[in-house]
């Protein structure tokens, strides 16, 4: 009939090939209904500077925390050689493990004891 057409199912495809060949000749308005929404996230490289855009280097130091009660010895560290930005930000990895030894030394958990730990 003119006006109506059919709605077909997408199948299960055995190849990537397959699957390409199916969607060259139909249409993915059809099957709309078919397919859940997906939230996408965007989350900017570790690499890349926040300020400026540029592109970060990767630095080690060791950092002394509580009065050196608590060494971390070749933190990683992102800096921005970006000229007028040098912006500078903590590893995601290294800046938890700051925070668990910083916690554990305020509720005296280390007390008298010396720590080195190794962040890569």
């Amino acid at each position: 009939m003119v006006g109506q057409f059919l709605v077909q199912r997408v199948p299960e495809f055995s190849s990537i090939r397959e699957e390409a060949a199916f969607w060259d000749t139909h249409s993915l308005a059809n099957h709309w209904d078919e397919f859940e929404d997906e939230k996408l996230v965007f989350e900017p490289q570790k690499d890349t500077c926040p300020k400026c855009g540029g592109r970060m280097n990767i630095a080690y130091f060791d950092v002394r925390l509580a009065g050196g009660k608590a060494i971390l010895y070749r933190v990683k560290v992102y800096r921005c050689p970006t000229p007028g930005c040098g912006t500078a930000m903590l590893s995601k990895e290294a800046k938890a493990e700051m925070d668990e030894i910083a916690g554990m030394l305020r509720r005296g958990k280390l007390e008298g004891l010396e720590l080195m730990a190794v962040t890569a």
